[in-house]
């Protein structure tokens, strides 16, 4: 799996014990370190803690990313006040990711929004399956 996306809730102790033996590659973006700074700043104190302990890949925000993000905002994949969440989703994408991984069950992690942003991708050439999951789907072997 390539993508692990730190959000502003707290992962499992078991995931993060996954990515030090190197099971999981883990990724961040701009988009993840701009809603960290607006979390409170006990949050923000942890986040970066773990940030710098686990040091995941930075994965650029570009212009396609901008561009199907937009796309899912048009199509009312994720509502227009989720524009970071579509960003995210957006960057997953055009960096074939494997998946993301979220607490935020109701714009990005479940079923059917994860059905509808891979038709959205696969008809924008993006063929590649996005996972969009919880950490307690990916913290067992």
């Amino acid at each position: 799996m390539r993508m692990m996306r730190l959000r502003k809730g707290i992962l499992p102790g078991i995931f993060f014990e996954l990515v030090q033996q190197e099971k999981y590659e883990i990724f961040i973006s701009e988009v993840v370190l701009r809603e960290i700074v607006g979390a409170d700043l006990e949050k923000q104190q942890l986040l970066f803690q773990l940030i710098r302990k686990y040091n995941p890949v930075d994965l650029p925000y570009t212009e396609d990313a901008e561009k199907i993000a937009n796309i899912y905002l048009l199509n009312r994949i994720l509502p227009e006040r989720s524009f970071e969440d579509a960003n995210h989703v957006a960057i997953a994408t055009i960096h074939e990711m494997d998946a993301i991984i979220s607490w935020n069950l109701r714009h990005i992690a479940n079923l059917k929004r994860m059905e509808s942003v891979n038709k959205i991708n696969f008809q924008n050439g993006y063929l590649k399956h996005l996972e969009l999951i919880t950490p307690m789907e990916v913290s067992h072997d």
